[in-house]
């Protein structure tokens, strides 16, 4: 298939050397003719030409004064010139190249060699072009590389606030917010057995119809959209997008990326924020019971302690009734105290006391420990400058 020719525009008032030069050129190139300076201006207003060949000395407009006209218009893409001239004179030649052109012809023209030039011209520009397309090319990846590789930072930033992050509302409201700064307006709801939160950017108490939509669809798939609507759900945490970019856009996918990424760390957070809340709950109960049983046991011994002094007390009384001389009453009342009174304290309540208070203090201990370790910088991350 013959590959579509080049527009370009031939502006000469000598009619036989317009002729000459639109039979050179036709076969190479798709020829537009003007024969004079006023003609010449206003095909170049309503066409997009490669490039101009204009004689010097035009009529109605020169040559030069159409390169003026052309460097002061606002158009930002404007085309090529090639001056022809009988005129050879230094001066001429540089007050023609200070407007710009693309080439200087002295006339008479070889056909050959006229040919040769545009044809080499033609192939200059061009190249030019394709380069500078290139280059635009290789600067949108790049920005388009840097502006991603900024989103996952902040992405990763996020992450690693979700670890300082206390409890669960405060969770909802940092993700709806996070989204925001990206431009994008939406909901959270965080669902366990025990409470369902939810948190939306712009009344900051869902509504009933957002509501029925996070009922709905919470379980519909990681990604689920409708409209200019998208949701985006794990286990535990779903993501109500409200102002989705157009799916065919990168803004689309570069979105569903990050998103897929940050789900399940919110999710695992929301998680960890629940084992916490039991973790503490358990060991309020622990702590209570402890409570209790260490003054169930005080009251005990004192109570055995009470009994044990009644009963010695009884049998010394009742010692008198049996006649017995004050040795014989002496020996007895020290045998029973001996023997009542020599384990006062019960070993296994010691024991079951100090295993509870070990255990308690073995819990706390590690809910210590873990939240050190979640409030800890991740230090993949962190202090990583990506660009």
């Amino acid at each position: 298939m013959e590959s579509e020719k080049s527009k370009i525009l031939i502006a000469e008032d000598e009619p036989d050397l317009l002729s000459i030069m639109d039979g050179l050129l036709s076969p190479h190139f798709d020829v537009v003719l003007a024969k004079d300076g006023f003609e010449a201006k206003k095909l170049i207003e309503s066409h997009d030409f490669l490039f101009l060949i204009l004689d010097i000395h035009l009529p109605d407009l020169s040559g030069l004064e159409l390169c003026q006209w052309i460097i002061d218009s606002d158009n930002t893409l404007k085309p090529h010139i090639v001056i022809t001239s009988g005129d050879n004179s230094q001066s001429t030649i540089t007050a023609a190249y200070e407007l710009n052109i693309d080439d200087y012809i002295v006339k008479p023209i070889s056909p050959l060699l006229f040919v040769q030039r545009m044809q080499r011209l033609e192939r200059d520009i061009l190249d030019h072009e394709n380069l500078e397309s290139q280059r635009n090319a290789s600067q949108n990846i790049a920005q388009t590389a840097m502006q991603q590789a900024s989103e996952y930072g902040s992405a990763l930033e996020l992450i690693s606030r979700l670890n300082s992050i206390t409890n669960s509302q405060q969770l909802a409201k940092e993700v709806a917010t996070y989204m925001k700064t990206k431009g994008y307006y939406s909901a959270v709801q965080l669902r366990s057995s025990d409470e369902i939160v939810t948190f939306d950017i712009d009344f900051e108490t869902c509504t009933e119809n957002e509501l029925r939509v996070f009922k709905v669809l919470h379980d519909q798939g990681r990604i689920f959209s409708f409209g200019r609507r998208s949701m985006f759900n794990d286990d535990h945490v779903s993501l109500l997008i409200k102002n989705m970019p157009s799916m065919d856009s990168h803004s689309y996918g570069f979105l569903v990326d990050v998103a897929a990424k940050i789900i399940p760390a919110i999710n695992n957070r929301f998680v960890s924020l629940c084992n916490e809340s039991a973790i503490a709950t358990s060991i309020d109960t622990l702590s209570s019971a402890i409570e209790l049983v260490s003054s169930g046991l005080v009251a005990m011994e004192l109570e055995k302690q009470q009994i044990l002094e009644e009963i010695i007390a009884h049998i010394s009384a009742s010692f008198h009734t049996l006649e017995l001389n004050e040795v014989q009453e002496s020996f007895f009342v020290n045998l029973i105290e001996q023997k009542l009174t020599q384990k006062t304290v019960d070993n296994k309540f010691i024991h079951l006391r100090d295993t509870l208070d070990n255990c308690l203090v073995s819990v706390k201990e590690s809910q210590k420990m873990s939240k050190i370790a979640e409030q800890a910088p991740l230090a993949d991350y962190q202090d990583v400058e990506l660009f």
